[in-house]
């Protein structure tokens, strides 16, 4: 809400409380003047009425001629005279000429019209109602026995307003002839006199009277905002607007002048932001040149580099992290750098007492994958603007490292395994040689020996095993360039199944396999994949309990198949599935190791990829991706 609304929303409700204020008591006077207008009217008939009964009181009645419809008082003793001319008059008490003019107010006063009543009433048509029986009662509670004793309120009758005025009658020494069979005595209360005004003519001048102060104070309200709307306006607001938009100005960056020409507290402020405009102009100025060289930096860094607050939280990066991690810097900012570097080594930093100065690490890339890193932490802290203890990450990616040292380490294991199968041919061949020509001559020479032929048997088989040996040493050492020719992918593993299908089916385990049918032909050697499925299909046999399931399927995936050996054996420990490709590592007492690592390098050969996923106990599951092409 902009100041001069507020202003102008101020300045109308102070108005309006004060002029609410002034003219609801001006209507609460006006009520109270118009209740007391009425109560003075009551009072005054009251006390005429009070006069009339005292002056008949006085007179102990008044005669009257006893005409059609004029009746004799049953409740007095002889009460009719008859004069000497023979005419009838008939004795009228003050209660009965009371009555009878509150009947004839009835008649001739509208609205207006007044009752004589009584607890203890002589007459029953002079029986109170539950307004006087309420005065009547309030007026036996009070002990002063005033004249003045009153009781009036305000009623709703028959859907119209009335104001009802009660006031007691006393007993007085001109009443004692006719009230003292009734046990009164003088001072007594023995009943009272009960007047209805009409209001409906006095509400009527009150609504008017309402409406007039209702409409009044609107328009007082309407012109004094008018007025002191313009006059802020003019001195206040129209000066803040001046300064308000030299403001946005400078958010902008122009520097506008401010023209207030006035001594006052605005024009102090036009000058105060004129002086700060000077200031934030020479500080803007060093701060793009600062921001400048601080850019220039950070994006001509080699390595991609990161702003890291002290709740380990991205707050700036330079332009390198999107082509280390694929992510815009909008993407990583305000996040935590755990989600970006793997936490462990991190965390593995930290509790070093950070004596080293940087560490390999791998950092999650957009679509998932990893890639190696080395990460060096800036020592010291620094502060930009409120941020403090700020720290620089740099983050240099290592794949071609990596790739290198991997390269290096197959090299040496190459080089070490040429080194073995030389000294194999020579050392272990030839002797190997000579043995079994000399089991089979000594084999012709005890042929019927059954104890030689156990003993035999024994000697061959580890021959033989030797032999194996030997020759997956030299097949992995010095493997023979692949001959590619177009072959059915689903012919290869079935060739490959016949080989070992005897083997599954003494063991009780089932073999699945989901080969399209319109799958292409693949380029490859058939020779060395069947090789790789049978090295596989014999991992998955020595996994595997009884009842084992088998399962071989491929698919298409671009210009490339993806092949998946799986089974539901013994599974793979995790701290050991990142060296099963490795030459002669094996869990299996009579594996040589190398079964695996042929796979990978049949698999490289054919510039494919070759993946597992295991879990203990749960299986395995071998994926096998082949171009179709190997152009």
């Amino acid at each position: 809400m902009k100041l001069s609304t507020k202003i102008s929303f101020i300045v109308v409700a102070t108005i309006s409380l004060i002029i609410v204020a002034i003219f609801s008591i001006l209507i609460k006077r006006y009520d109270q003047m118009i209740q007391q207008d009425l109560l003075q009217t009551a009072r005054s008939f009251y006390k005429s009425i009070v006069i009339t009964r005292s002056w008949v009181a006085k007179h102990e009645g008044v005669y009257v001629k006893k005409l059609p419809g004029v009746h004799s008082n049953p409740y007095l003793k002889n009460p009719d005279i008859v004069t000497k001319d023979n005419q009838v008059l008939t004795l009228k008490n003050p209660a009965v000429v009371t009555r009878e003019l509150s009947e004839l107010s009835r008649e001739m006063g509208g609205n207006f019209q007044f009752h004589i009543t009584s607890l203890n009433p002589v007459n029953p048509h002079n029986s109170p109602n539950q307004f006087e029986r309420q005065a009547l009662e309030s007026f036996q509670q009070d002990s002063s026995k005033s004249s003045y004793l009153e009781y009036y309120r305000t009623e709703k009758i028959n859907l119209k307003r009335y104001f009802r005025y009660f006031g007691p009658l006393f007993t007085e020494p001109s009443c004692i002839n006719c009230h003292s069979v009734h046990g009164y005595k003088v001072g007594d209360i023995r009943g009272g006199i009960s007047i209805i005004l009409p209001m409906d003519s006095i509400e009527r001048a009150m609504h008017r009277n309402f409406v007039f102060m209702v409409i009044s104070a609107l328009m007082t309200i309407f012109v004094l905002s008018l007025i002191i709307n313009y006059l802020l306006r003019r001195v206040v607001v129209k000066p803040l607007h001046k300064i308000e938009n030299a403001a946005k100005a400078l958010e902008q960056g122009k520097y506008e002048p401010v023209h207030v020409e006035t001594s006052d507290e605005i024009g102090d402020l036009a000058n105060a932001f004129q002086s700060m405009q000077r200031k934030i102009q020479l500080y803007t100025k060093d701060l793009q040149q600062s921001e400048k060289k601080y850019r220039t930096l950070l994006n001509c860094s080699l390595e991609a580099v990161l702003i890291v607050d002290k709740h380990g939280k991205i707050i700036e990066a330079n332009h390198n992290i999107s082509k280390l991690a694929q992510y815009e810097i909008d993407e990583i900012l305000n996040r935590p750098v755990g989600n970006l570097i793997d936490r462990q080594s991190i965390r593995k930093y930290r509790t070093n007492d950070q004596n080293q100065d940087r560490f390999e690490a791998t950092i999650r890339r957009k679509d998932g994958s990893k890639k190696p890193i080395e990460v060096y932490i800036s020592p010291e802290y620094f502060t930009i603007g409120d941020e403090t203890n700020l720290r620089l990450y740099y983050l240099r990616d290592i794949t071609e490292r990596k790739n290198m040292e991997k390269i290096m380490i197959e090299t040496e294991k190459m080089y070490a395994l040429n080194q073995l199968s030389s000294g194999i041919a020579h050392e272990i061949r030839n002797p190997l040689f000579s043995v079994r020509n000399n089991l089979n001559f000594l084999k012709e020479k005890f042929n019927h020996d059954t104890e030689f032929s156990d003993v035999y048997l024994e000697i061959d088989t580890g021959i033989k095993r030797i032999n194996t040996l030997v020759n997956s040493i030299l097949d992995y050492a010095r493997p023979h360039k692949p001959e590619f020719k177009k072959s059915s992918l689903k012919t290869i593993i079935e060739n490959s199944l016949k080989l070992v299908r005897r083997q599954f089916e003494k063991a009780n385990h089932e073999i699945v396999l989901d080969i399209p049918e319109n799958l292409p032909l693949i380029e490859l050697d058939p020779h060395k994949m069947e090789q790789v499925f049978i090295n596989l299909c014999t991992n998955s046999l020595n996994a595997m309990k009884d009842n084992g399931k088998f399962e071989i399927s491929a698919r298409m995936h671009k210009k490339q198949v993806k092949i998946t050996v799986s089974d539901n054996g013994c599974g793979i420990n995790k701290d050991d599935i990142h060296r099963i490709f490795d030459p002669f590592f094996t869990r299996n007492a009579n594996g040589t190791g190398l079964g695996l690592s042929i796979v990978k390098n049949i698999v490289q050969q054919h510039n494919g990829e070759i993946r597992v996923r295991s879990e203990e106990n749960l299986g395995a599951t071998f994926e096998i991706v082949l171009p179709i092409d190997q152009n």
